[in-house]
């Protein structure tokens, strides 16, 4: 008795989970950014016009960011002990592509200077997970003479559970610097959970569209970027 009461919560449980990683129609993002803009440097020029770049896989709503630079140079920094990792570059040429989305050319002669951080720490959330324990009872009426007559009921009683869960916060610190001056002049920090595993591969291109968002953004404030996708 006491294993079908543990298995079948479980099985809601990773069954649950698979709705969140698996099954979502949405991507939610918490960006916050910190930036000494507007820099005359980066007007935006009236006569520009967006730039056509692909949108992040499977994202069907949401908006490329506003371009509102005029063909300045950026380049990213090589850290040199990754400029040779495969992985690490795919990184770099997802930033690097939702820059040029700004009205950015990446150039080794560049205005700006491009740096970013990543890390997808792990935690262990706690949850309350509901079962039903079965117990029997017995109804007992009487028909149209009079006699009882009685029925074994099985009814169902609703407990819960702590159930612990582990989690993970992909994280994209993006910083933005003058070239001349080598002084940053925007960052950006986005983040977004996924359970089971780190999803810094499939995440990042969201976690950069959304730290990019309506840039510069607004400066010290917390907000949640959400993108649509399709279902799988």
């Amino acid at each position: 008795m006491n294993i079908k009461k543990t298995t079948l919560p479980l099985i809601g449980l990773i069954f649950s989970f698979g709705l969140l990683s698996g099954c979502a129609n949405f991507v939610d993002v918490k960006v916050t950014r910190y930036h000494v803009l507007p820099n005359p440097a980066m007007v935006p020029n009236s006569s520009s016009t967006s730039v056509s770049s692909p949108m992040p896989k499977g994202d069907s709503k949401s908006k490329l960011p506003t371009q509102i630079f005029n063909g300045q140079h950026f380049a990213m920094v090589k850290d040199i002990q990754k400029v040779e990792d495969i992985e690490f570059q795919q990184y770099v040429r997802v930033i690097a592509n939702e820059l040029t989305n700004l009205g950015l050319k990446e150039s080794e002669s560049s205005d700006f200077l491009i740096d970013f951080r990543l890390s997808s720490p792990a935690s262990v959330g706690e949850r309350m997970q509901p079962y039903s324990i079965p117990y029997s009872r017995v109804n007992c009426f009487r028909d149209v003479y009079g006699n009882p007559n009685c029925l074994p009921m099985t009814a169902y009683q609703t407990n819960y559970y702590p159930v612990k869960y582990n989690f993970f916060t992909n994280e994209l610190s993006l910083f933005i610097s003058d070239a001349k001056t080598n002084q940053r002049i925007w960052q950006g920090r986005s983040e977004s959970i996924s359970y089971d595993e780190p999803n810094m591969k499939g995440l990042l291109p969201y976690m950069t569209r959304a730290a990019l968002s309506n840039f510069p953004g607004p400066s010290g404030i917390t907000e949640t970027v959400r993108f649509s996708v399709d279902k799988k």
